[in-house]
């Protein structure tokens, strides 16, 4: 074990996002990159916390309330919260029965399919993609799933098992041959976003910026973020 290594033997999660959120001037992917290169143990949790930390970027800041001062106070939101989900997620994942059907997982909350695009800052159209597993897997962040595990007081794990699952076909669909017909090939979350009508343009744009570089380049995102 090298110096370096030693050093970093007690450190915890806490101590670990604590620094990042008091070393970074903002969130954004080179600083992620960077900060998983010196606590690869700690990758999956750097990038929630970043995903989160972007989120509350966009929340409004209390007139109040001195701009240096909301940013200290939102990091140690982000790092509270992420913490304490990360507590609960564990034991949920031990107890609770996987995610079958994600808008009736919706309407046990007391929620309907609208209240829970709304509350994720989704589509009705994008929440019934969601619901039928018509999405890449891969191409959906983190933050969309945390919001949907949020709302539905689930764990993200949850959200990530539900996702990973064969495509669901449409209820009701009648077909005119007795074979049913294949599924088309999966959908990329940022595509749906850029192309969905119905998505305001602010949750568009925000949702847009999340996009990763490639992702970016090979759906012209750059023009629309201009």
């Amino acid at each position: 074990m090298n110096e370096q290594e030693q050093g970093r033997v007690h450190l915890t999660l806490g101590d670990v996002l604590d620094a990042y959120v008091t070393a970074v001037p903002h969130p954004d992917r080179t600083y992620l990159q960077e900060w998983i290169g010196k606590y690869p143990e700690f990758e999956d949790e750097l990038t929630r916390f970043t995903m989160d930390w972007i989120a509350m970027e966009w929340a409004p800041r209390p007139s109040d309330v001195p701009p240096e001062q909301t940013l200290v106070l939102r990091g140690a939101s982000v790092v509270q919260g992420l913490l304490q989900r990360l507590d609960q997620e564990g034991a949920r994942d031990r107890t609770v029965a996987p995610i079958t059907n994600l808008v009736d997982e919706a309407k046990r909350q007391g929620l309907t399919a609208l209240t829970l695009a709304d509350g994720a800052d989704l589509s009705l159209a994008i929440i019934r993609k969601f619901d039928r597993r018509l999405f890449k897997a891969s191409s959906v962040p983190v933050l969309a799933m945390q919001r949907l595990a949020h709302a539905l007081g689930r764990g993200l794990a949850d959200i990530e098992d539900y996702l990973r699952r064969q495509p669901v076909m449409a209820a009701g669909a009648r077909y005119k041959s007795a074979q049913t017909p294949a599924l088309r090939e999966l959908e990329d979350f940022f595509q749906a976003v850029r192309d969905d009508p119905t998505l305001s343009e602010e949750r568009r744009r925000f949702w847009l910026s999340l996009a990763p570089p490639h992702t970016r380049q090979d759906l012209g995102l750059d023009e629309l973020l201009d």
